[in-house]
């Protein structure tokens, strides 16, 4: 089995942070780094960890983080190995619903997440999301810059996935396309 693990990385600014998730035994490539983020790689102080991303350090989950932290999953992982990730991480994932909404999408569990177009990345994390038997989902433009059948697709996913006892926040611009499947819209 592989190991994913998390490192935190300063912004630009210094008062926010960049998380990166990767497998286990990979290191930072400075100057891939630098090229993708315009940025040198500086970790976090100690010090820093814990009002950065709001744990304390030797804990740094990549998926609950304060508002405005990006978090960028390793491209060179499987899809997998990412689910396996979330499997391990999270005691409300269910690994088959994840694993038949791979197959529903088409999505093969043995590609690479940097072999997937963009649209299919968003597919997977939609996926990581909503394999979660969570009390509240928080989406935000799931549907946005997908073109109409994709929509309908996405929206029945979500909808075929949530816990019906939970709660979905949803953003998006699109409210004509979700006024009619959920109870309220604002």
């Amino acid at each position: 089995a592989r190991i994913a693990k998390s490192m935190s990385f300063y912004e630009k600014e210094g008062d926010g942070c960049l998380i990166v998730v990767t497998a286990g035994d990979q290191k930072v490539d400075n100057a891939k780094f630098k090229h993708f983020f315009g940025m040198k790689a500086k970790m976090l102080k100690g010090e820093d960890v814990e009002r950065l991303t709001g744990q304390a350090p030797g804990g740094v989950c990549p998926f609950c983080n304060p508002e405005g932290t990006r978090v960028y999953l390793d491209e060179s992982m499987k899809v997998r190995d990412i689910i396996r990730f979330f499997a391990d991480f999270y005691d409300n994932f269910i690994t088959d619903r994840a694993y038949q909404m791979l197959s529903d999408l088409e999505i093969s569990a043995d590609a690479r997440l940097r072999t997937l177009s963009k649209g299919t990345k968003e597919k997977v994390q939609l996926i990581l999301v909503m394999s979660r038997d969570a009390k509240l989902y928080i989406l935000d433009e799931p549907i946005g810059g997908v073109d109409p059948a994709a929509r309908d697709y996405i929206l029945h996913t979500i909808l075929a996935n949530y816990n019906e006892e939970s709660t979905i926040l949803l953003s998006t611009h699109l409210i004509h396309d979700i006024e009619n499947i959920l109870d309220r819209v604002v």
